[in-house]
């Protein structure tokens, strides 16, 4: 499949032509900043993205502001400086050298917003300098930008590597132009899921619970089985936004409430990008289009990934998780090393996905259940979140075994342990075990690093 750009909603231009008496324009010479403007539809989330530094003899400054172009009605010039001065006056200390990511997240009731900054060391004038990278938000969205703070994270993460890179290699002009086309993807994501969320309460009558007859046992089988072993990330593809569309909500009802905001119905208006880190999203292909292009950014995401065909009914996975935490270092590192040298990223477009088929006993036994109690009064969703509950406690009991029997990480466990661990926790079968441990490494990020390879 071809790889497919952002909606034509999004585009970003540098703001020079806006008027000199603008609101957002510096009141001293000092304190200059670059500006882009972001286009933007009415159901934009993120205003602004301040990139600001710390300069030792004037203090926070602002360095390039992308905004929206309603962003004047809503923050001025003086609120970008307190928010460049709030994130960045506490680091007074820190060392440029210091190659981490750090990140805080405030609440300005008083000035209507929310902040989340990145706090990092970048090069300014051949100089490294503490920096700050501050994603803005409307205080109104407090509620539902809770859920997508940890989308938020792994995407700027991600973002805040390369603007590294991009700042020390190119021309100021050149860095926030490049940059500037990762912050559409991000807002172009933001944007995707306002507009076609799953809702956080999900009717049994919307799954495939109640419509059977549109997909084989087998592959509802397949499917849930695959999504619940790659911690609940899946990618759905099809004909019809109809049948795609019952398939996400029904893989979404095994998602907690706040992973169900971070889910995308597909929309046959809006064909939407692939895009890391949503947990569950639609894609309707084209005619011609290639698999691997699309999901060419597939091991940027922090978890595995499920593909589920609607077409040919098939169900494949890119990896198991412990798997995928290696190929995702890979990815990254190969990322940012071809952005160094000035080349184009290599994506890998063959033997991407493959088939999985280990014996289990914990999907086919609810499947078994669910198909057995009617659909009224609330009984068959009860019967997911007693299931989701039951994976839980086994999730968070091996975490506690692992804990354990590595005195808290100090040692990791040898193939001879884990396969004690399997016999006494009763997960012999590989299918089981792989569901339990892909939970349990979504409850305590990092538990699978405990185990020898």
């Amino acid at each position: 499949m071809a790889a497919r750009t952002p909606p034509a909603t999004l585009s970003i231009r540098p703001a020079n032509d806006q008027p000199s008496h603008s609101i957002l324009s510096p009141k001293t010479p000092s304190s200059v900043f670059g500006r882009t403007v972001i286009e933007e539809s009415q159901s934009s989330v993120i205003l602004a993205v301040v990139l600001s530094h710390w300069d030792n003899i004037l203090g926070p400054r602002i360095r390039h502001l992308w905004h929206i172009r309603s962003l004047e009605e809503q923050i001025n010039a003086d609120i970008l400086h307190y928010i460049a001065s709030h994130t960045l006056s506490g680091e007074i200390c820190r060392d440029p050298s210091d190659s981490n990511i750090d990140s805080k997240f405030y609440v300005l009731q008083d000035k209507q917003l929310i902040v989340t900054a990145f706090l990092f060391s970048a090069v300014d004038k051949s100089d490294l300098v503490v920096h700050s990278l501050s994603v803005i938000v409307h205080y109104k969205n407090l509620h539902i930008y809770l859920n997508w703070q940890q989308l938020t994270t792994s995407w700027m993460y991600r973002g805040v590597a390369k603007l590294r890179i991009l700042l020390d290699k190119c021309p100021e002009a050149c860095a926030v132009s490049k940059f500037g086309e990762f912050l559409m993807e991000f807002v172009s994501m933001f944007q995707s899921i306002k507009e076609a969320p799953v809702p956080r309460n999900i009717p049994i009558t919307d799954t495939v619970f109640h419509h059977q007859v549109q997909f084989s046992a087998q592959f509802i089988h397949k499917a849930i089985l695959c999504h619940l072993t790659t911690c609940g990330r899946s990618v759905v593809i099809g004909r019809t936004p109809g049948s795609i569309n019952v398939m996400i909500v029904t893989l979404s009802m095994f998602l907690r409430h706040q992973e169900r905001s971070c889910c995308r119905y597909v929309s046959a208006d809006k064909p939407w990008a692939y895009h890391p880190d949503l947990c569950v999203q639609g894609l309707l292909p084209r005619e011609g289009d290639e698999l691997g292009s699309t999901l060419k950014n597939i091991y940027y995401s922090q978890y595995p990934t499920t593909l589920v065909d609607l077409s040919t009914e098939q169900v494949k996975l890119s990896s198991l998780v412990e798997e995928h935490q290696r190929l995702r270092q890979e990815a990254m590192q190969q990322e940012l090393l071809a952005l160094w040298r000035g080349q184009d990223p290599s994506y890998p477009t063959k033997d991407m996905f493959h088939f999985y088929d280990e014996p289990e006993t914990l999907v086919t036994s609810f499947l078994q259940q669910i198909c057995q109690i009617p659909a009224t009064g609330g009984k068959k969703e009860a019967l997911v979140q007693r299931f989701m509950q039951l994976l839980n406690k086994k999730a968070v009991t091996l975490i506690k075994y692992m804990e354990h029997s590595t005195s808290q990480g100090i040692t990791c466990l040898t193939a001879e342990q884990v396969k004690q661990m399997k016999q006494d926790l009763c997960l012999t079968l590989s299918g089981d075990y792989n569901i339990i441990l892909a939970l349990a490494e979504k409850l305590k990020p990092g538990i699978c690093s405990l185990m020898c390879h």
